[in-house]
């Protein structure tokens, strides 16, 4: 049997990625500017400083 993790574990750890958390936030800044969907931006935001604050705490705690 496979293991399956959610998504959001998943996409939390993709973001960890500075790149990646760039090209995801210049995303959510284009998708808000077509349809003004301050929620969905806003989710955006959130999962991107969710993954910096658990990469930034990663980082801590090996040093």
């Amino acid at each position: 049997m496979r293991n399956y993790r959610k998504f959001k574990d998943y996409h939390i750890e993709q973001l960890r990625d500075p790149d990646d958390a760039k090209i995801y936030l210049s995303v959510a800044i284009e998708d808000y500017e077509k349809d003004e969907d301050i929620d969905a931006f806003l989710l955006a935001v959130r999962d991107i400083a969710e993954a910096q604050k658990t990469n930034h705490t990663r980082h801590e705690s090996s040093a």
